[in-house]
């Protein structure tokens, strides 16, 4: 008959509304996950001093060669940078490959009692970029000084990606780009 009622039970709805319901929670995740990674969004004026802060250490551990300073240097380096790009840093020969590489130029920079003296001139932190990443920009000039003479003032100016480590809130560079100095650079 016409008005024969139906029992409907769980197992019904499910076949009947169960991509709908599916499409709905999906849509949700993504939702929170867009508004989660802030792509685009300004940061605050405390994270801008965070980043700012933090490019600073980075520039001052990747261009330290001061003998007393040295190995702290490069300990730091390990945990502020991406592997990937620790890789790039020992192939360029920026930072040594191996442990007795690494002994060998503290050695040196000892025995020509090697100074480093950095000043960075600006830092420059953007908006997120599409990975949520955060660019920092560092210019400035170091000075290598040692009993064998002095080297420089060299200009240098590098660009970072900056993002945060896994669940930590701990900061990482993903990316490091030495800039021609002088180039003008766009975001």
């Amino acid at each position: 008959m016409y008005w024969r009622i139906k029992k409907i039970g769980p197992k019904d709805i499910m076949k009947q509304y169960g991509i709908h319901a599916a499409l709905a929670i999906s849509l949700l995740f993504n939702v929170f996950a867009l508004i989660k990674i802030g792509s685009g969004r300004p940061i605050t004026k405390e994270q801008n001093l965070q980043f700012d802060q933090f490019a600073r250490k980075v520039t001052q551990n990747l261009l330290d060669a001061t003998y007393i300073t040295y190995e702290e240097s490069i300990a730091h380096l390990l945990t502020q940078v991406q592997q990937s790009e620790i890789q790039k840093l020992r192939a360029n020969e920026i930072l040594p490959r191996t442990a007795d590489e690494a002994k060998a130029q503290l050695r040196q920079l000892r025995d020509i009692k090697m100074v480093t003296a950095v000043r960075i001139e600006s830092v420059n932190v953007s908006s997120p970029n599409s990975q949520g990443l955060i660019p920092v920009e560092v210019k400035g000039q170091f000075v290598k000084h040692s009993a064998e003479g002095l080297d420089g003032p060299r200009d240098f100016c590098f660009r970072y990606l900056i993002g945060q480590k896994g669940t930590t809130q701990e900061l990482g560079v993903a990316s490091i780009q030495e800039i021609p100095v002088g180039s003008q650079t766009t975001q």
